[in-house]
């Protein structure tokens, strides 16, 4: 299964699930387990998934925050403002 397959974006003010990574609203770190949104204005370290504030496109190599309007490349995972879903399929 491809990250593709797993991200999800959720609104809603819930957690982690560590077999789906989803969107955090709240004021939360990174576990080093377990993918979160982190809403502080960090970079993004190569061994650990962190949000970033800047306007910053997806490097394949490293998954960064995108602050544009734009959907999830089935190739590279993308933030996405919207109140979309996107389907596994």
């Amino acid at each position: 299964m491809t990250c593709a397959d797993m991200l999800q974006y959720h609104p809603g003010p819930v957690g982690v699930d560590p077999d789906m990574l989803q969107y955090h609203p709240g004021p939360v770190g990174v576990d080093p387990d377990m993918l979160q949104y982190h809403p502080g204005p960090v970079g993004v370290d190569p061994d650990m998934l962190q949000y970033h504030p800047g306007p910053v496109g997806v490097d394949p190599d490293m998954l960064q925050y995108h602050p544009g309007p734009v959907g999830v490349d089935p190739d590279m995972l993308q933030y996405h403002p919207g109140p979309v879903g996107v389907d596994p399929e």
